[in-house]
């Protein structure tokens, strides 16, 4: 499960312990908590890490947007695992100086299904009755093989563009099927074959 959340929105970072820690920032609160009932007494308590209106404020004050609102941005959540020493493997992603994936790493359902909730979207093209999945690989461009041996025996064809990897219809609904069924909060993300369940779920 952690694997997969780090290669998404997730940090390991030295907490000033013996040990490093991990943190998990988003908009997301209820899937938040379903982590924290995951991990029982390893974790803090899902604190708010930042208003909409400040973000927007920062935003502005950093000249990100001269014109940004809290209506532009979300509430923010934090989700803190405890330190401890098996978060260490983990501290190694950081070797570089940047978040690298491991070479090895093993695409299972549950790392996949984290990994696509975390950086994970939906794709509507010119039909609206066809979605597809599309997951942010920005810390990794440079390494496309990498990225598609990770889904290697699953017989889908990723495509590299942009800041993403990019999996037509058929592929996604595999992908889906993998990875099971659906996460709290994010049940959205599973609806591909109609953007008016998508929206009403999203929204």
């Amino acid at each position: 499960m952690l694997r997969g959340l780090l290669m998404g929105d997730a940090s390991v970072f030295d907490s000033g312990g013996r040990y490093p820690a991990f943190q998990l920032e988003m908009a997301n609160r209820e899937f938040l908590a379903y982590l924290s009932e995951e991990f029982g007494v390893l974790c803090r308590d899902v604190k708010s890490h930042r208003s909409a209106a400040e973000a927007a404020r920062h935003s502005r004050e950093n000249g990100a947007n001269e014109d940004a609102s809290a209506e532009d941005y979300s509430d923010t959540f934090s989700f803190n695992l405890r330190s401890h020493p098996g978060l260490e493997e983990f501290f190694q992603w950081y070797d570089s100086g940047e978040k690298v994936f491991p070479s090895d790493l093993e695409l299972t359902p549950v790392v996949l299904k984290m990994w696509y909730v975390c950086d994970g979207s939906v794709k509507w093209g010119n039909s609206v009755s066809k979605g597809s999945m599309r997951i942010g690989v920005g810390n990794e461009l440079e390494n496309k093989s990498k990225l598609f041996s990770y889904f290697d025996g699953l017989d889908v064809s990723p495509r590299l563009s942009g800041w993403n990897l990019y999996f037509d219809h058929s592929d996604s609904v595999k992908l889906l099927e993998y990875i099971g069924s659906p996460l709290p909060g994010f049940g959205y993300k599973w609806r591909i074959d109609s953007k008016r369940d998508y929206l009403r779920l999203r929204d």
